[in-house]
């Protein structure tokens, strides 16, 4: 299957303000007392969405051939969140190599 993932994320509104709120919680995560906790409890919610939306994707999947609609919507969104969950794995290295 052939799609615009730029243009394909455009359409979701909803999901791009959430995109924006969730890169500006991980970028102030530096600024918690905690960064560390804060990241873990990040991370674990990012995981569940994505685990969400594999879910529903799986329960969308009937075993036809035809791609359902709505699919590409979700698997745009589960690449949105892996990603997500790598940057915030990666910070998570960063503040464990400054702390010792």
């Amino acid at each position: 299957m052939d799609f615009d993932d730029q243009q394909q994320s455009l359409r979701d509104t909803a999901f791009l303000m959430e995109q924006m709120e969730l890169r500006e919680e991980l970028e102030v995560v530096a600024e918690a007392s905690d960064p560390l906790a804060v990241l873990a409890g990040f991370i674990d919610r990012v995981r569940a969405s994505f685990r969400a939306l594999q879910d529903e994707l799986a329960a969308s999947l009937d075993g036809s051939e035809k791609v359902p609609e709505g699919a590409v919507a979700l698997v745009l969104k589960m690449q949105f969140y892996r990603k997500l969950e790598e940057e915030a794995e990666a910070l998570e290295m960063d503040f464990e190599d400054q702390l010792g």
